[in-house]
């Protein structure tokens, strides 16, 4: 088995686990909530019929909340570690690097460690919600670790971005954009999905670093 295969297989099963538990955590999460319901189901049975039946015929829309595109910088940073604290720990900070204006709008970018940043543009007629987001990396082809990270930061960044999605759509995602593969000099390949643009381009670099940038943008 040559040393590029064992590569791809590592990165595969890294990205796996990272969905997995992303995965276990919604499971949790609609496990109580299906608790709570059977609760108020118990509950609702004892008043009129009128009252039950306009219970029953609620519909629940897609949690709104579930986007990070409402939120600021700092709740932006702090989920991203809550996501990245359940497969390593040493990604999940993002230190302030500076802000900047852009023509989409203030710019805020943040540092994880060498090489690896982790920036937010906010919305130019709301400052205070993010309308777009990104990961850049450095990537030595040559050491796995940085490799890995990358594409572990990319895979918390689409949990952080939309938190409502299961192990399934985000391997449906990884899958069109060829997350944690190597990708061609120049690449560029885009995936809509539930009102975000998801985007990765691969660019070989100087001295032997290539960068990988993975993006999140709201669509209108």
């Amino acid at each position: 088995m040559s040393l590029q295969y064992k590569k791809l297989l590592t990165f595969f099963s890294i990205l796996a686990l990272l969905f997995t538990l992303a995965g276990c955590g919604n499971e949790v999460k609609k496990s109580s909530g299906e608790e709570e319901e059977e609760k108020s189901e118990e509950v609702s049975a004892s008043e009129d019929e009128e009252a039950v039946v306009e219970e029953t015929t609620t519909e629940t829309p897609r949690a709104v909340s579930s986007y990070i595109f409402d939120s600021n910088w700092e709740t932006f940073k702090a989920n991203f570690a809550e996501n990245a604290n359940k497969v390593r720990p040493e990604i999940s900070v993002i230190n302030d690097y500076g802000t900047k204006e852009s023509l989409a709008g203030l710019r805020h970018d943040g540092k994880i460690k060498e090489g690896l940043f982790v920036s937010a543009n906010m919305k130019r007629d709301n400052p205070n919600e993010i309308g777009y987001a990104v990961v850049l990396g450095s990537i030595d082809p040559n050491e796995d670790p940085n490799y890995a990270d990358v594409w572990l930061c990319s895979g918390t960044l689409m949990m952080t971005v939309d938190s409502s999605l299961t192990p399934e759509e985000k391997q449906n995602i990884a899958a069109h954009l060829k997350m944690a593969t190597h990708l061609q000099d120049n690449e560029e390949l885009v995936y809509q999905y539930e009102g975000v643009e998801y985007k990765v381009t691969y660019d070989v670099g100087n001295a032997g670093k290539d960068v990988v940038e993975f993006s999140a943008l709201q669509l209108n």
